[in-house]
């Protein structure tokens, strides 16, 4: 007796890459924090042409198409650890608080410069400490400067 088996194309599904992230608000820095980096950060709004025309540029050869709808968030950030050069990254986050997509690219210093003049939606600046409490685990801990001088959150 023959079986004739049909073969079913199966596409895996494309996995939006997540991010994952819970705060919390301290009263103050603990003691003995060593390793930190400098960050300042933008915040610009989406529907700039300008903006869309770079994130179709910029994305596109990593993630594909991203649909524009999908995102809450568009960031600009560098960052600085004490003897290394800036790092500088150009992020887009979808809605969420707690769990949300998350696509993240390296960007050129120049690009972040024309970019920072963008930045319409807010601009932050803060430290942020990073220890690792054991081999699995890492506390960040961000502190903040100007308009939110005082705050902490880890």
């Amino acid at each position: 007796m023959m079986h004739t088996i049909k073969a079913m194309k199966i596409e895996a599904a494309r996995q939006e890459p997540k991010e994952i992230e819970k705060k919390f608000l301290l009263k103050g820095l603990p003691d003995k924090l060593h390793n930190y980096k400098d960050i300042r950060q933008g915040f610009i709004d989406k529907n700039d042409p300008t903006i869309i025309k770079v994130i179709k540029e910029v994305f596109t050869p990593k993630y594909g198409n991203i649909d524009l709808a999908t995102i809450d968030v568009v960031r600009i950030r560098e960052s600085i650890t004490p003897g290394n050069k800036p790092k500088f990254t150009f992020t887009l986050k979808g809605p969420g608080h707690f769990e949300r997509s998350e696509y993240e690219v390296l960007i050129k210093g120049a690009l972040f410069s024309d970019l920072w003049k963008k930045t319409s939606l807010g601009n932050v600046y803060k430290r942020r400490y990073i220890d690792k409490l054991s081999p699995k685990l890492t506390i960040e801990i961000d502190e903040y400067y100007d308009e939110l001088e005082g705050l902490f959150t880890a």
